[in-house]
């Protein structure tokens, strides 16, 4: 009987005990996610801003749009602090039990005045526009929801004129301080345009792909692929440096599509590979006024054989924060264009017939 009730009282120890500390060896064992978003004391996103878990390797900084991952952290607790140039450092104790935990952070100014000098952190654009080089920038995300293409987005700006001949898809021109054509040249991300992409108008760039646009007036900057006389529009695209999917599409007037499709896969901190693919269309056949030889008037009429079709894409391979460069990027880069000729400058009088032209490239930058 006595060995009886020591099995008992074993196997009853086993029940309130057993489960809990298997539970606790297999929580020990596992490893959670860690993302949020860094805003400011006026909830605009910061970034670049350092985020860490006290005491470990775990260490990141926040992307374009304020916001940070730290992937395969052990369970347990750990001290969250995040600082930034001219905010006051937050920290916080967290714990970290599930595959997926979420904190936003919001950092209070720290402005200190020093002898009269005042310590503030500026935006991108905002820095630009204080370089030796005359330059005009703006953040695409202050106007995003105001403007339909790249082309009123600059043609804000003072001493820029954009113009062109209302066809989707036809050139434009931009003319900075009275000089023009082959004098203002158009980059993206510093790389000429009609490198990368040769039949891609800078209208047709989607303005929710693009981060930031600088306009140089006059002296081109080192930093920018070639040199212009009257100076160059630099698109600078969104950089992301996280797990991200995006897909957007619009249709308007004479049969008109646009959609786009982008992507990012981090495959380890500081490396990533993306992929941004674009189409446009549209039959542009739209009505216009003209003169009519056999009836010898003006009168409404409609365009016809102007239609236009492009579609490219590029593939890019990121490697940021080593030792010999803070960024690396080699970019596969494809493109294909058609697009129909209409009618010489005098319409109705002598047409071309089915005359159109087309192209594609690829190319590695």
């Amino acid at each position: 009987m006595r060995s009886f009730h020591h099995l008992t009282i074993s196997l009853l120890a086993y029940c309130l005990f057993g489960e809990t500390l298997a539970a606790k060896s297999t929580n020990a064992s596992g490893a959670g996610t860690l993302s949020g978003t860094v805003v400011d004391s006026d909830n605009e996103t910061l970034i670049g801003a350092y985020v860490s878990l006290e005491g470990t390797d775990y260490v990141t900084t926040t992307d374009v749009l304020g916001a940070y991952t730290l992937e395969k952290i052990p369970y347990g607790q750990y001290t969250l602090k995040v600082s930034y140039v001219a905010s006051a450092d937050f920290s916080q104790s967290i714990t970290v039990e599930s595959t997926q935990l979420t904190i936003d952070v919001r950092l209070e100014d720290d402005v200190q005045v020093l002898e009269a000098a005042t310590v503030v952190e500026k935006t991108a654009a905002r820095a630009q526009q204080e370089r030796a080089i005359q330059i005009e920038s703006v953040e695409l995300r202050q106007v995003v929801s105001r403007v339909k293409d790249v082309g009123e987005v600059i043609e804000r700006l003072p001493g820029v004129n954009v113009r062109g001949s209302g066809s989707f898809g036809d050139q434009v021109d931009i003319s900075l301080n009275g000089l023009n054509g082959t004098a203002v040249r158009t980059y993206l991300d510093g790389l000429p345009l009609e490198f990368i992409f040769p039949q891609l108008t800078i209208n047709n760039i989607p303005v929710n792909s693009i981060a930031r646009i600088d306009v140089y007036k006059g002296v081109v900057p080192i930093d920018v692929g070639t040199d212009a006389l009257g100076g160059a529009v630099n698109v600078i695209t969104e950089q992301r440096s996280f797990n991200d999917l995006r897909a957007s599409y619009s249709f308007g007037s004479f049969n008109t599509h646009q959609a786009a499709l982008s992507g990012n896969y981090k495959i380890k901190e500081g490396v990533s590979i993306g992929g941004n693919f674009n189409y446009n269309y549209s039959d542009n056949n739209y009505t216009m006024e003209a003169f009519v030889f056999e009836d010898n008037e003006r009168r409404e009429i409609e365009r016809f054989h102007d239609a236009y079709e492009l579609l490219y894409g590029s593939v890019p391979h990121d490697v940021r924060g080593k030792k010999w460069a803070d960024r690396f990027r080699v970019s596969a880069n494809i493109s294909d264009f058609y697009k129909e000729v209409q009618n010489g400058a005098v319409i109705g009088n002598t047409a071309f017939g089915s005359v159109f032209y087309d192209g594609g490239g690829i190319a590695l930058s």
